[in-house]
């Protein structure tokens, strides 16, 4: 994979946390970043399509016949809890 070098700005305190990380897990303080970049932002793809389906559901759902609801629960074996 080609790489691309950039210059970032970090509060001191972060920088020693990534030093200690990277020391830590034996990796360059590149590959640490790049990780946790590549995560973050899988993270935050996730949370789009969570809120891409929760629009969808929050329109107006169709709603369950009554007969067909009370068959439902009819067909569930009763639990202790």
């Amino acid at each position: 994979m080609k790489t691309v070098k950039t210059a970032i700005s970090l509060p001191e305190e972060r920088f020693n946390q990534l030093e200690e990380m990277a020391r830590r897990l034996g990796i360059k303080r590149s590959q640490l970043i790049s990780a946790a970049l590549a995560e973050y932002m899988e993270r935050r793809r996730e949370d789009r399509i969570t809120e891409r389906l929760n629009a969808v559901y929050q329109q107006d759902a169709p709603r369950l016949d009554p007969i067909l609801a009370k068959m439902q629960f009819a067909a569930l074996a009763p639990e202790e809890w």
